[in-house]
């Protein structure tokens, strides 16, 4: 028989046993689905007590057992991705919940400080990447870690309006900071430490029995990368910018933190630009990304010496090509393999996700944000409108076209998708895992071959039927 399916569906070989005067096939269950079956084979007869008949009938009664095994494998991962999506689904209800909390008393009591809605439904209002949402973030931030660390200036100041943070710290059960750090990243995973060190400090202006003075009394020079870090992060620089990025910076910042230890930021040299960089090398790091950790550290130096921390920044003229390999692309899906990506029992809604992801060339998030007030149509051509959307950068403010292959639903309202979002209004990370269950599926699949491949497997195809990059600038705007 051809064992070439079984190979690639890794499958066992199917075997031919005589019983009772006539042959029939058998195919053991995989170990991963032998729970779906009452036996550990399955037997299937050939009808004959002819040998070369049987074996002649033997390779298509195995394919016919392998598509049987295929049936139930993608309904076992239907199911698994349902019972995955419930229980998500309740998590994140308790999450918004809790956000819900923070944001109805910080609003409250933050009224003057706050230049946005003085009524917030977070699970609304935190899609959208608005000023007023990180200032509200930051003020929670600032005024837990006050509480929590400092105590010297709010406590001081005796402000009745921060009164309210113990009572909500208290609130929060250790499952319910468990949610936070699981589920969701910075700045909630931030806060809930923080409110968690803050619920259980016994005073609040100590911290393990140590006596915590005013910051003033140290000289600058001194002053060690923590004790700086959540002033940078308040800084003016971070007005016009992404939240993403600012977690980001925290998290490059913290790493360097320890690795280099909490030193002063006036001790910093070169040197240790340079250790960090080996240290992330060690770890496998890209020399792409390496750059991004050491330029954040970086950029907190240069505000270091706009400040009169430092007197000049140590982090500059680098040499870090050395540092790490070249980032590796992905690799786009050849069409077999898109064959095959599009022949699973997909569910409607990854299947149209997917659709649009191989037919525009859009990014994840752009495609799984959309709603149907962006599906707009000029001179009887239809496009998908991303002028005013959450996008990677400015260039990526475009419009993109919808080519005639690609078929939307009736026309609704509201998002096209029903992900969940995250804190940062981005439904990437949801669509991504229930997508990636069905990439996994592709046969032959290379590692470099993952669901942003879809993005380079159309330049591919538009390269080769000969449309250039101009031809199709909507989709590939950087």
């Amino acid at each position: 028989m051809d064992t070439k399916s079984a190979t690639i569906l890794d499958y066992h070989p199917s075997t031919l046993n005589r019983v009772k005067g006539k042959y029939y096939v058998y195919v053991t269950v995989p170990k991963s689905l032998e729970h779906l079956f009452t036996q550990k084979q399955i037997r299937r007869s050939t009808g004959t007590s002819d040998l070369k008949l049987a074996k002649q009938a033997q390779h298509a009664i195995t394919q016919d057992i392998y598509q049987k095994l295929d049936a139930e494998a993608r309904k076992e991962v239907g199911r698994a991705a349902a019972e995955e999506f419930r229980s998500k689904k309740q998590k994140e209800e308790h999450y918004f919940e809790i956000l819900q909390k923070f944001a109805d008393a910080f609003v409250d009591s933050f009224s003057e400080d706050l230049d946005g809605p003085k009524q917030i439904n977070v699970r609304h209002d935190f899609r959208f990447d608005t000023r007023w949402r990180s200032q509200l973030l930051d003020i929670i931030e600032r005024t837990a870690a006050e509480l929590a660390f400092e105590g010297n200036t709010i406590l001081a100041s005796v402000d009745k309006k921060y009164l309210h943070l113990r009572p909500l710290a208290d609130e929060l059960s250790s499952e319910d900071a468990q949610l936070f750090l699981d589920k969701f990243r910075p700045p909630e995973e931030r806060l809930t430490t923080i409110l968690k060190q803050a619920a259980s400090t016994s005073t609040p202006d100590t911290r393990e029995g140590e006596s915590y003075g005013d910051e003033g009394d140290l000289n600058e020079s001194e002053r060690a990368f923590s004790s700086l870090l959540p002033a940078y992060l308040g800084s003016s620089k971070w007005n016009d910018k992404r939240l993403k990025s600012k977690t980001a910076a925290e998290r490059q910042i913290r790493s360097f933190v320890e690795v280099s230890g909490d030193l002063a930021v006036s001790r910093v040299n070169k040197q240790h630009a340079y250790k960090f960089s080996a240290n992330l090398e060690k770890d496998g790091k890209s020399n792409k990304t390496i750059k991004s950790y050491v330029s954040a550290v970086a950029s907190m130096l240069t505000w270091c010496e706009q400040n009169g921390y430092i007197d000049v920044n140590p982090f500059v003229n680098l040499s870090l090509s050395a540092y790490g390999p070249p980032k590796k692309s992905f690799k786009p899906f050849s069409k077999e393999q898109l064959t095959a990506l599009f022949n699973l029992a997909l569910p409607a809604q990854e299947r149209l996700l997917l659709e649009i992801l191989i037919s525009t060339g859009m990014r994840l998030d752009e495609a799984a944000l959309l709603t149907w007030e962006q599906v707009k149509e000029r001179d009887g051509v239809p496009f998908f409108d991303l002028t005013d959307a959450l996008v990677k950068n400015h260039g990526s403010a475009r419009e993109v076209p919808l080519p005639d292959c690609l078929t939307l639903p009736e026309r609704g309202t509201g998002r096209l998708f029903d992900y969940t979002l995250d804190a940062d209004g981005k439904a990437s990370r949801r669509a991504s895992r229930i997508l990636a269950e069905f990439i996994k599926q592709v046969p032959n699949k290379h590692p470099r071959q993952v669901l942003h491949s879809l993005r380079g497997t159309l330049k591919d195809l538009l390269r080769d039927a000969g449309v250039n990059r101009a031809g199709f600038a909507g989709g590939f705007n950087s």
